[in-house]
């Protein structure tokens, strides 16, 4: 297991009962998110999430190939916690905002009365970035962005912030 220090929990920005430690405190010790990381609603997300997801889930890095119940995920996640935060996919051009990755996951959130999740926002030309995450296109939304113009070629820009940098969401009232 991890070994914790005050900057890690200075990066939860809250404490966390036993059961979002067991989960999450992998997450914020993440070396790219952990900066921008920040506790979301879960039923926000629910919200902009595939209302259909797949039954079946690959487990990340953990070494396991193939697709896996939602059972056999959960387990995962209590065993060795959540490596990587949900991403919240913006579409600069769109305006449409989705759960891009996370989407079994937040169901099982949902299910265990876990009413905050870390999450990260990753901006792009379009909300979708990777179909097999769905092709749910989300809820349009006003984006906190500055509109780039056309000074950066043909390329599509991608980046990542923090969720409140991006969104108008619901205090955390944790």
């Amino acid at each position: 297991m991890y070994h914790y220090t005050e900057a890690f929990y200075s990066l939860a920005k809250r404490p966390m009962n036993v059961l979002e430690e067991k989960l999450f405190s992998r997450t914020f010790c993440h070396s790219y998110f952990g900066s921008i990381m920040e506790w979301v609603s879960a039923d926000w997300l629910q919200m902009i999430a595939n209302p259909t997801p797949r039954s079946k889930t690959d487990l990340g890095d953990w070494g396991a190939s193939g697709y896996f119940g939602m059972d056999v995920l959960w387990n995962n996640l209590l065993e060795k916690g959540m490596r990587d935060p949900f991403y919240i996919g913006a579409g600069r051009e769109t305006g449409y905002v989705r759960l891009e990755t996370g989407n079994q996951r937040i169901g099982l959130m949902i299910a265990q009365g876990i009413s905050h999740v870390p999450a990260v926002a990753y901006v792009s030309d379009h909300s979708i970035t990777r179909l097999e995450h769905g092709s749910h296109e989300g809820q349009i939304m006003k984006l906190k962005l500055a509109p780039i113009g056309d000074s950066l070629g043909p390329y599509p820009v991608s980046e990542f912030h923090r969720p409140s940098d991006i969104f108008d969401l619901p205090l955390d009232s944790n």
